[in-house]
This record gives C-alpha cells, structure tokens and sequence, in this order.
C-alpha cells in the first residue's frame, strides 16, 4: 500500500477518505408480512416486517446511521398498474414512516 502513495498527487488524492456513519444510507426492504423473509439473491439481507424496520432503525440511529432508504415489498394480490396500494396507511414503508412520527433523531 505504501508504493501507492509515493507521490504527493496520490497522498492528497487518498487523504480524504473516509467512511463513517453520516455518509452512509443504510437499505431496507420492508415487507407487510408478520416475519422476516431473507431475500435468496441477496445473501445476509431481509424483508424486515414494519415493526422490525422500526426497531431495526431505532437501534441503527443509537450507533449514529441516521439514513434509511426505504424499499416497500408488495404482495401481488395488493398490486394493481397504478401501484395505488403505495398510498395505502396499510402499505409497508407507510406503516414505518407512521411509526417513526417524523422523528428528528
């Protein structure tokens, strides 16, 4: 590692980087199921159900992970062209952003 930070264009290029909790963003597949169902293509990865994304959440913004992009899992049978079940008080990532209440943590 050191011969690649012979020059000085390589030690600035390199100096500033770092990875800490701020920057990061953490995914979350949130399902309307009553469990976890791990995602096969994605190994160490879950559909969390909403009160398990929410506890998830609460424990990761105690560490300092203070963003979330929240990705909804939808059974079929709740799916229609417009998608009109996102809008839904029922809908997974509505459950959680209800749950949360517009905390500021």
């Amino acid at each position: 590692m050191r011969r690649l930070r012979r020059t000085q264009v390589m030690r600035d290029a390199v100096a500033d980087v770092r990875i800490d909790p701020v920057g990061l963003v953490c995914p979350l597949f949130v399902t309307a199921g009553e469990r976890s169902v791990p995602v096969a293509s994605m190994p160490g990865v879950e559909q969390l159900p909403a009160d398990a994304a929410v506890a998830y959440i609460e424990a990761m913004v105690g560490r300092g992970l203070h963003q979330f992009m929240l990705f909804g899992v939808t059974a079929e049978s709740r799916k229609d062209p417009e998608g009109n079940f996102a809008a839904s008080e029922d809908a997974p990532v509505n459950r959680v952003l209800n749950a949360m209440g517009g905390r500021q943590d």
